[in-house]
């Protein structure tokens, strides 16, 4: 049974190498996976800036992280789900929960960056894309 927990600061680790393998099931190449690594590492530090959420059904399966822009504004920092689970649900569950703590914490909206290959999921789930562009001076 799917359990969702709030993240402490001993599961860096497992959090750290379950985004490694998610991200690398995508395809992407060795080199472009370890140019990741630092990306997709967590701290027992980060806990107090941000708030995790695991997804355990028993194991774990899947995490959240949201951080804070504003009073009324949060990002999905990071959602991951383990390859071995992708198209069971957990990610779907993940970002409700996602959502509500989002709200809990007095947001009005959630900012997601994502992979591209993650875009199609959150239009399914009732994410609007739009496009940022970097100017350069």
């Amino acid at each position: 049974m799917l359990r969702i927990r709030q993240g402490r600061p001993e599961d860096a680790f497992a959090l750290s190498e379950l985004a490694f393998r998610s991200k690398a099931s995508w395809g992407y190449s060795s080199a472009f996976m370890e140019a990741c690594r630092e990306e997709l590492t967590y701290h027992e530090t980060d806990f107090p800036s941000y708030y995790f959420a695991l997804a355990e059904d028993p194991l774990l399966v899947g995490f959240y992280c949201l951080g804070f822009l504003t009073d009324t504004e949060t990002q999905l920092h990071s959602l991951f789900v383990d390859p071995d689970y992708m198209g069971q649900g957990y990610g779907r569950a993940l970002l409700n929960h996602a959502r509500i703590q989002a709200r809990v914490f007095g947001s009005r909206s959630i900012l997601i960056v994502s992979d591209p290959h993650a875009v199609d999921f959150y239009k399914s789930q009732g994410a609007a894309v739009t496009l940022d562009i970097e100017m350069s001076k």
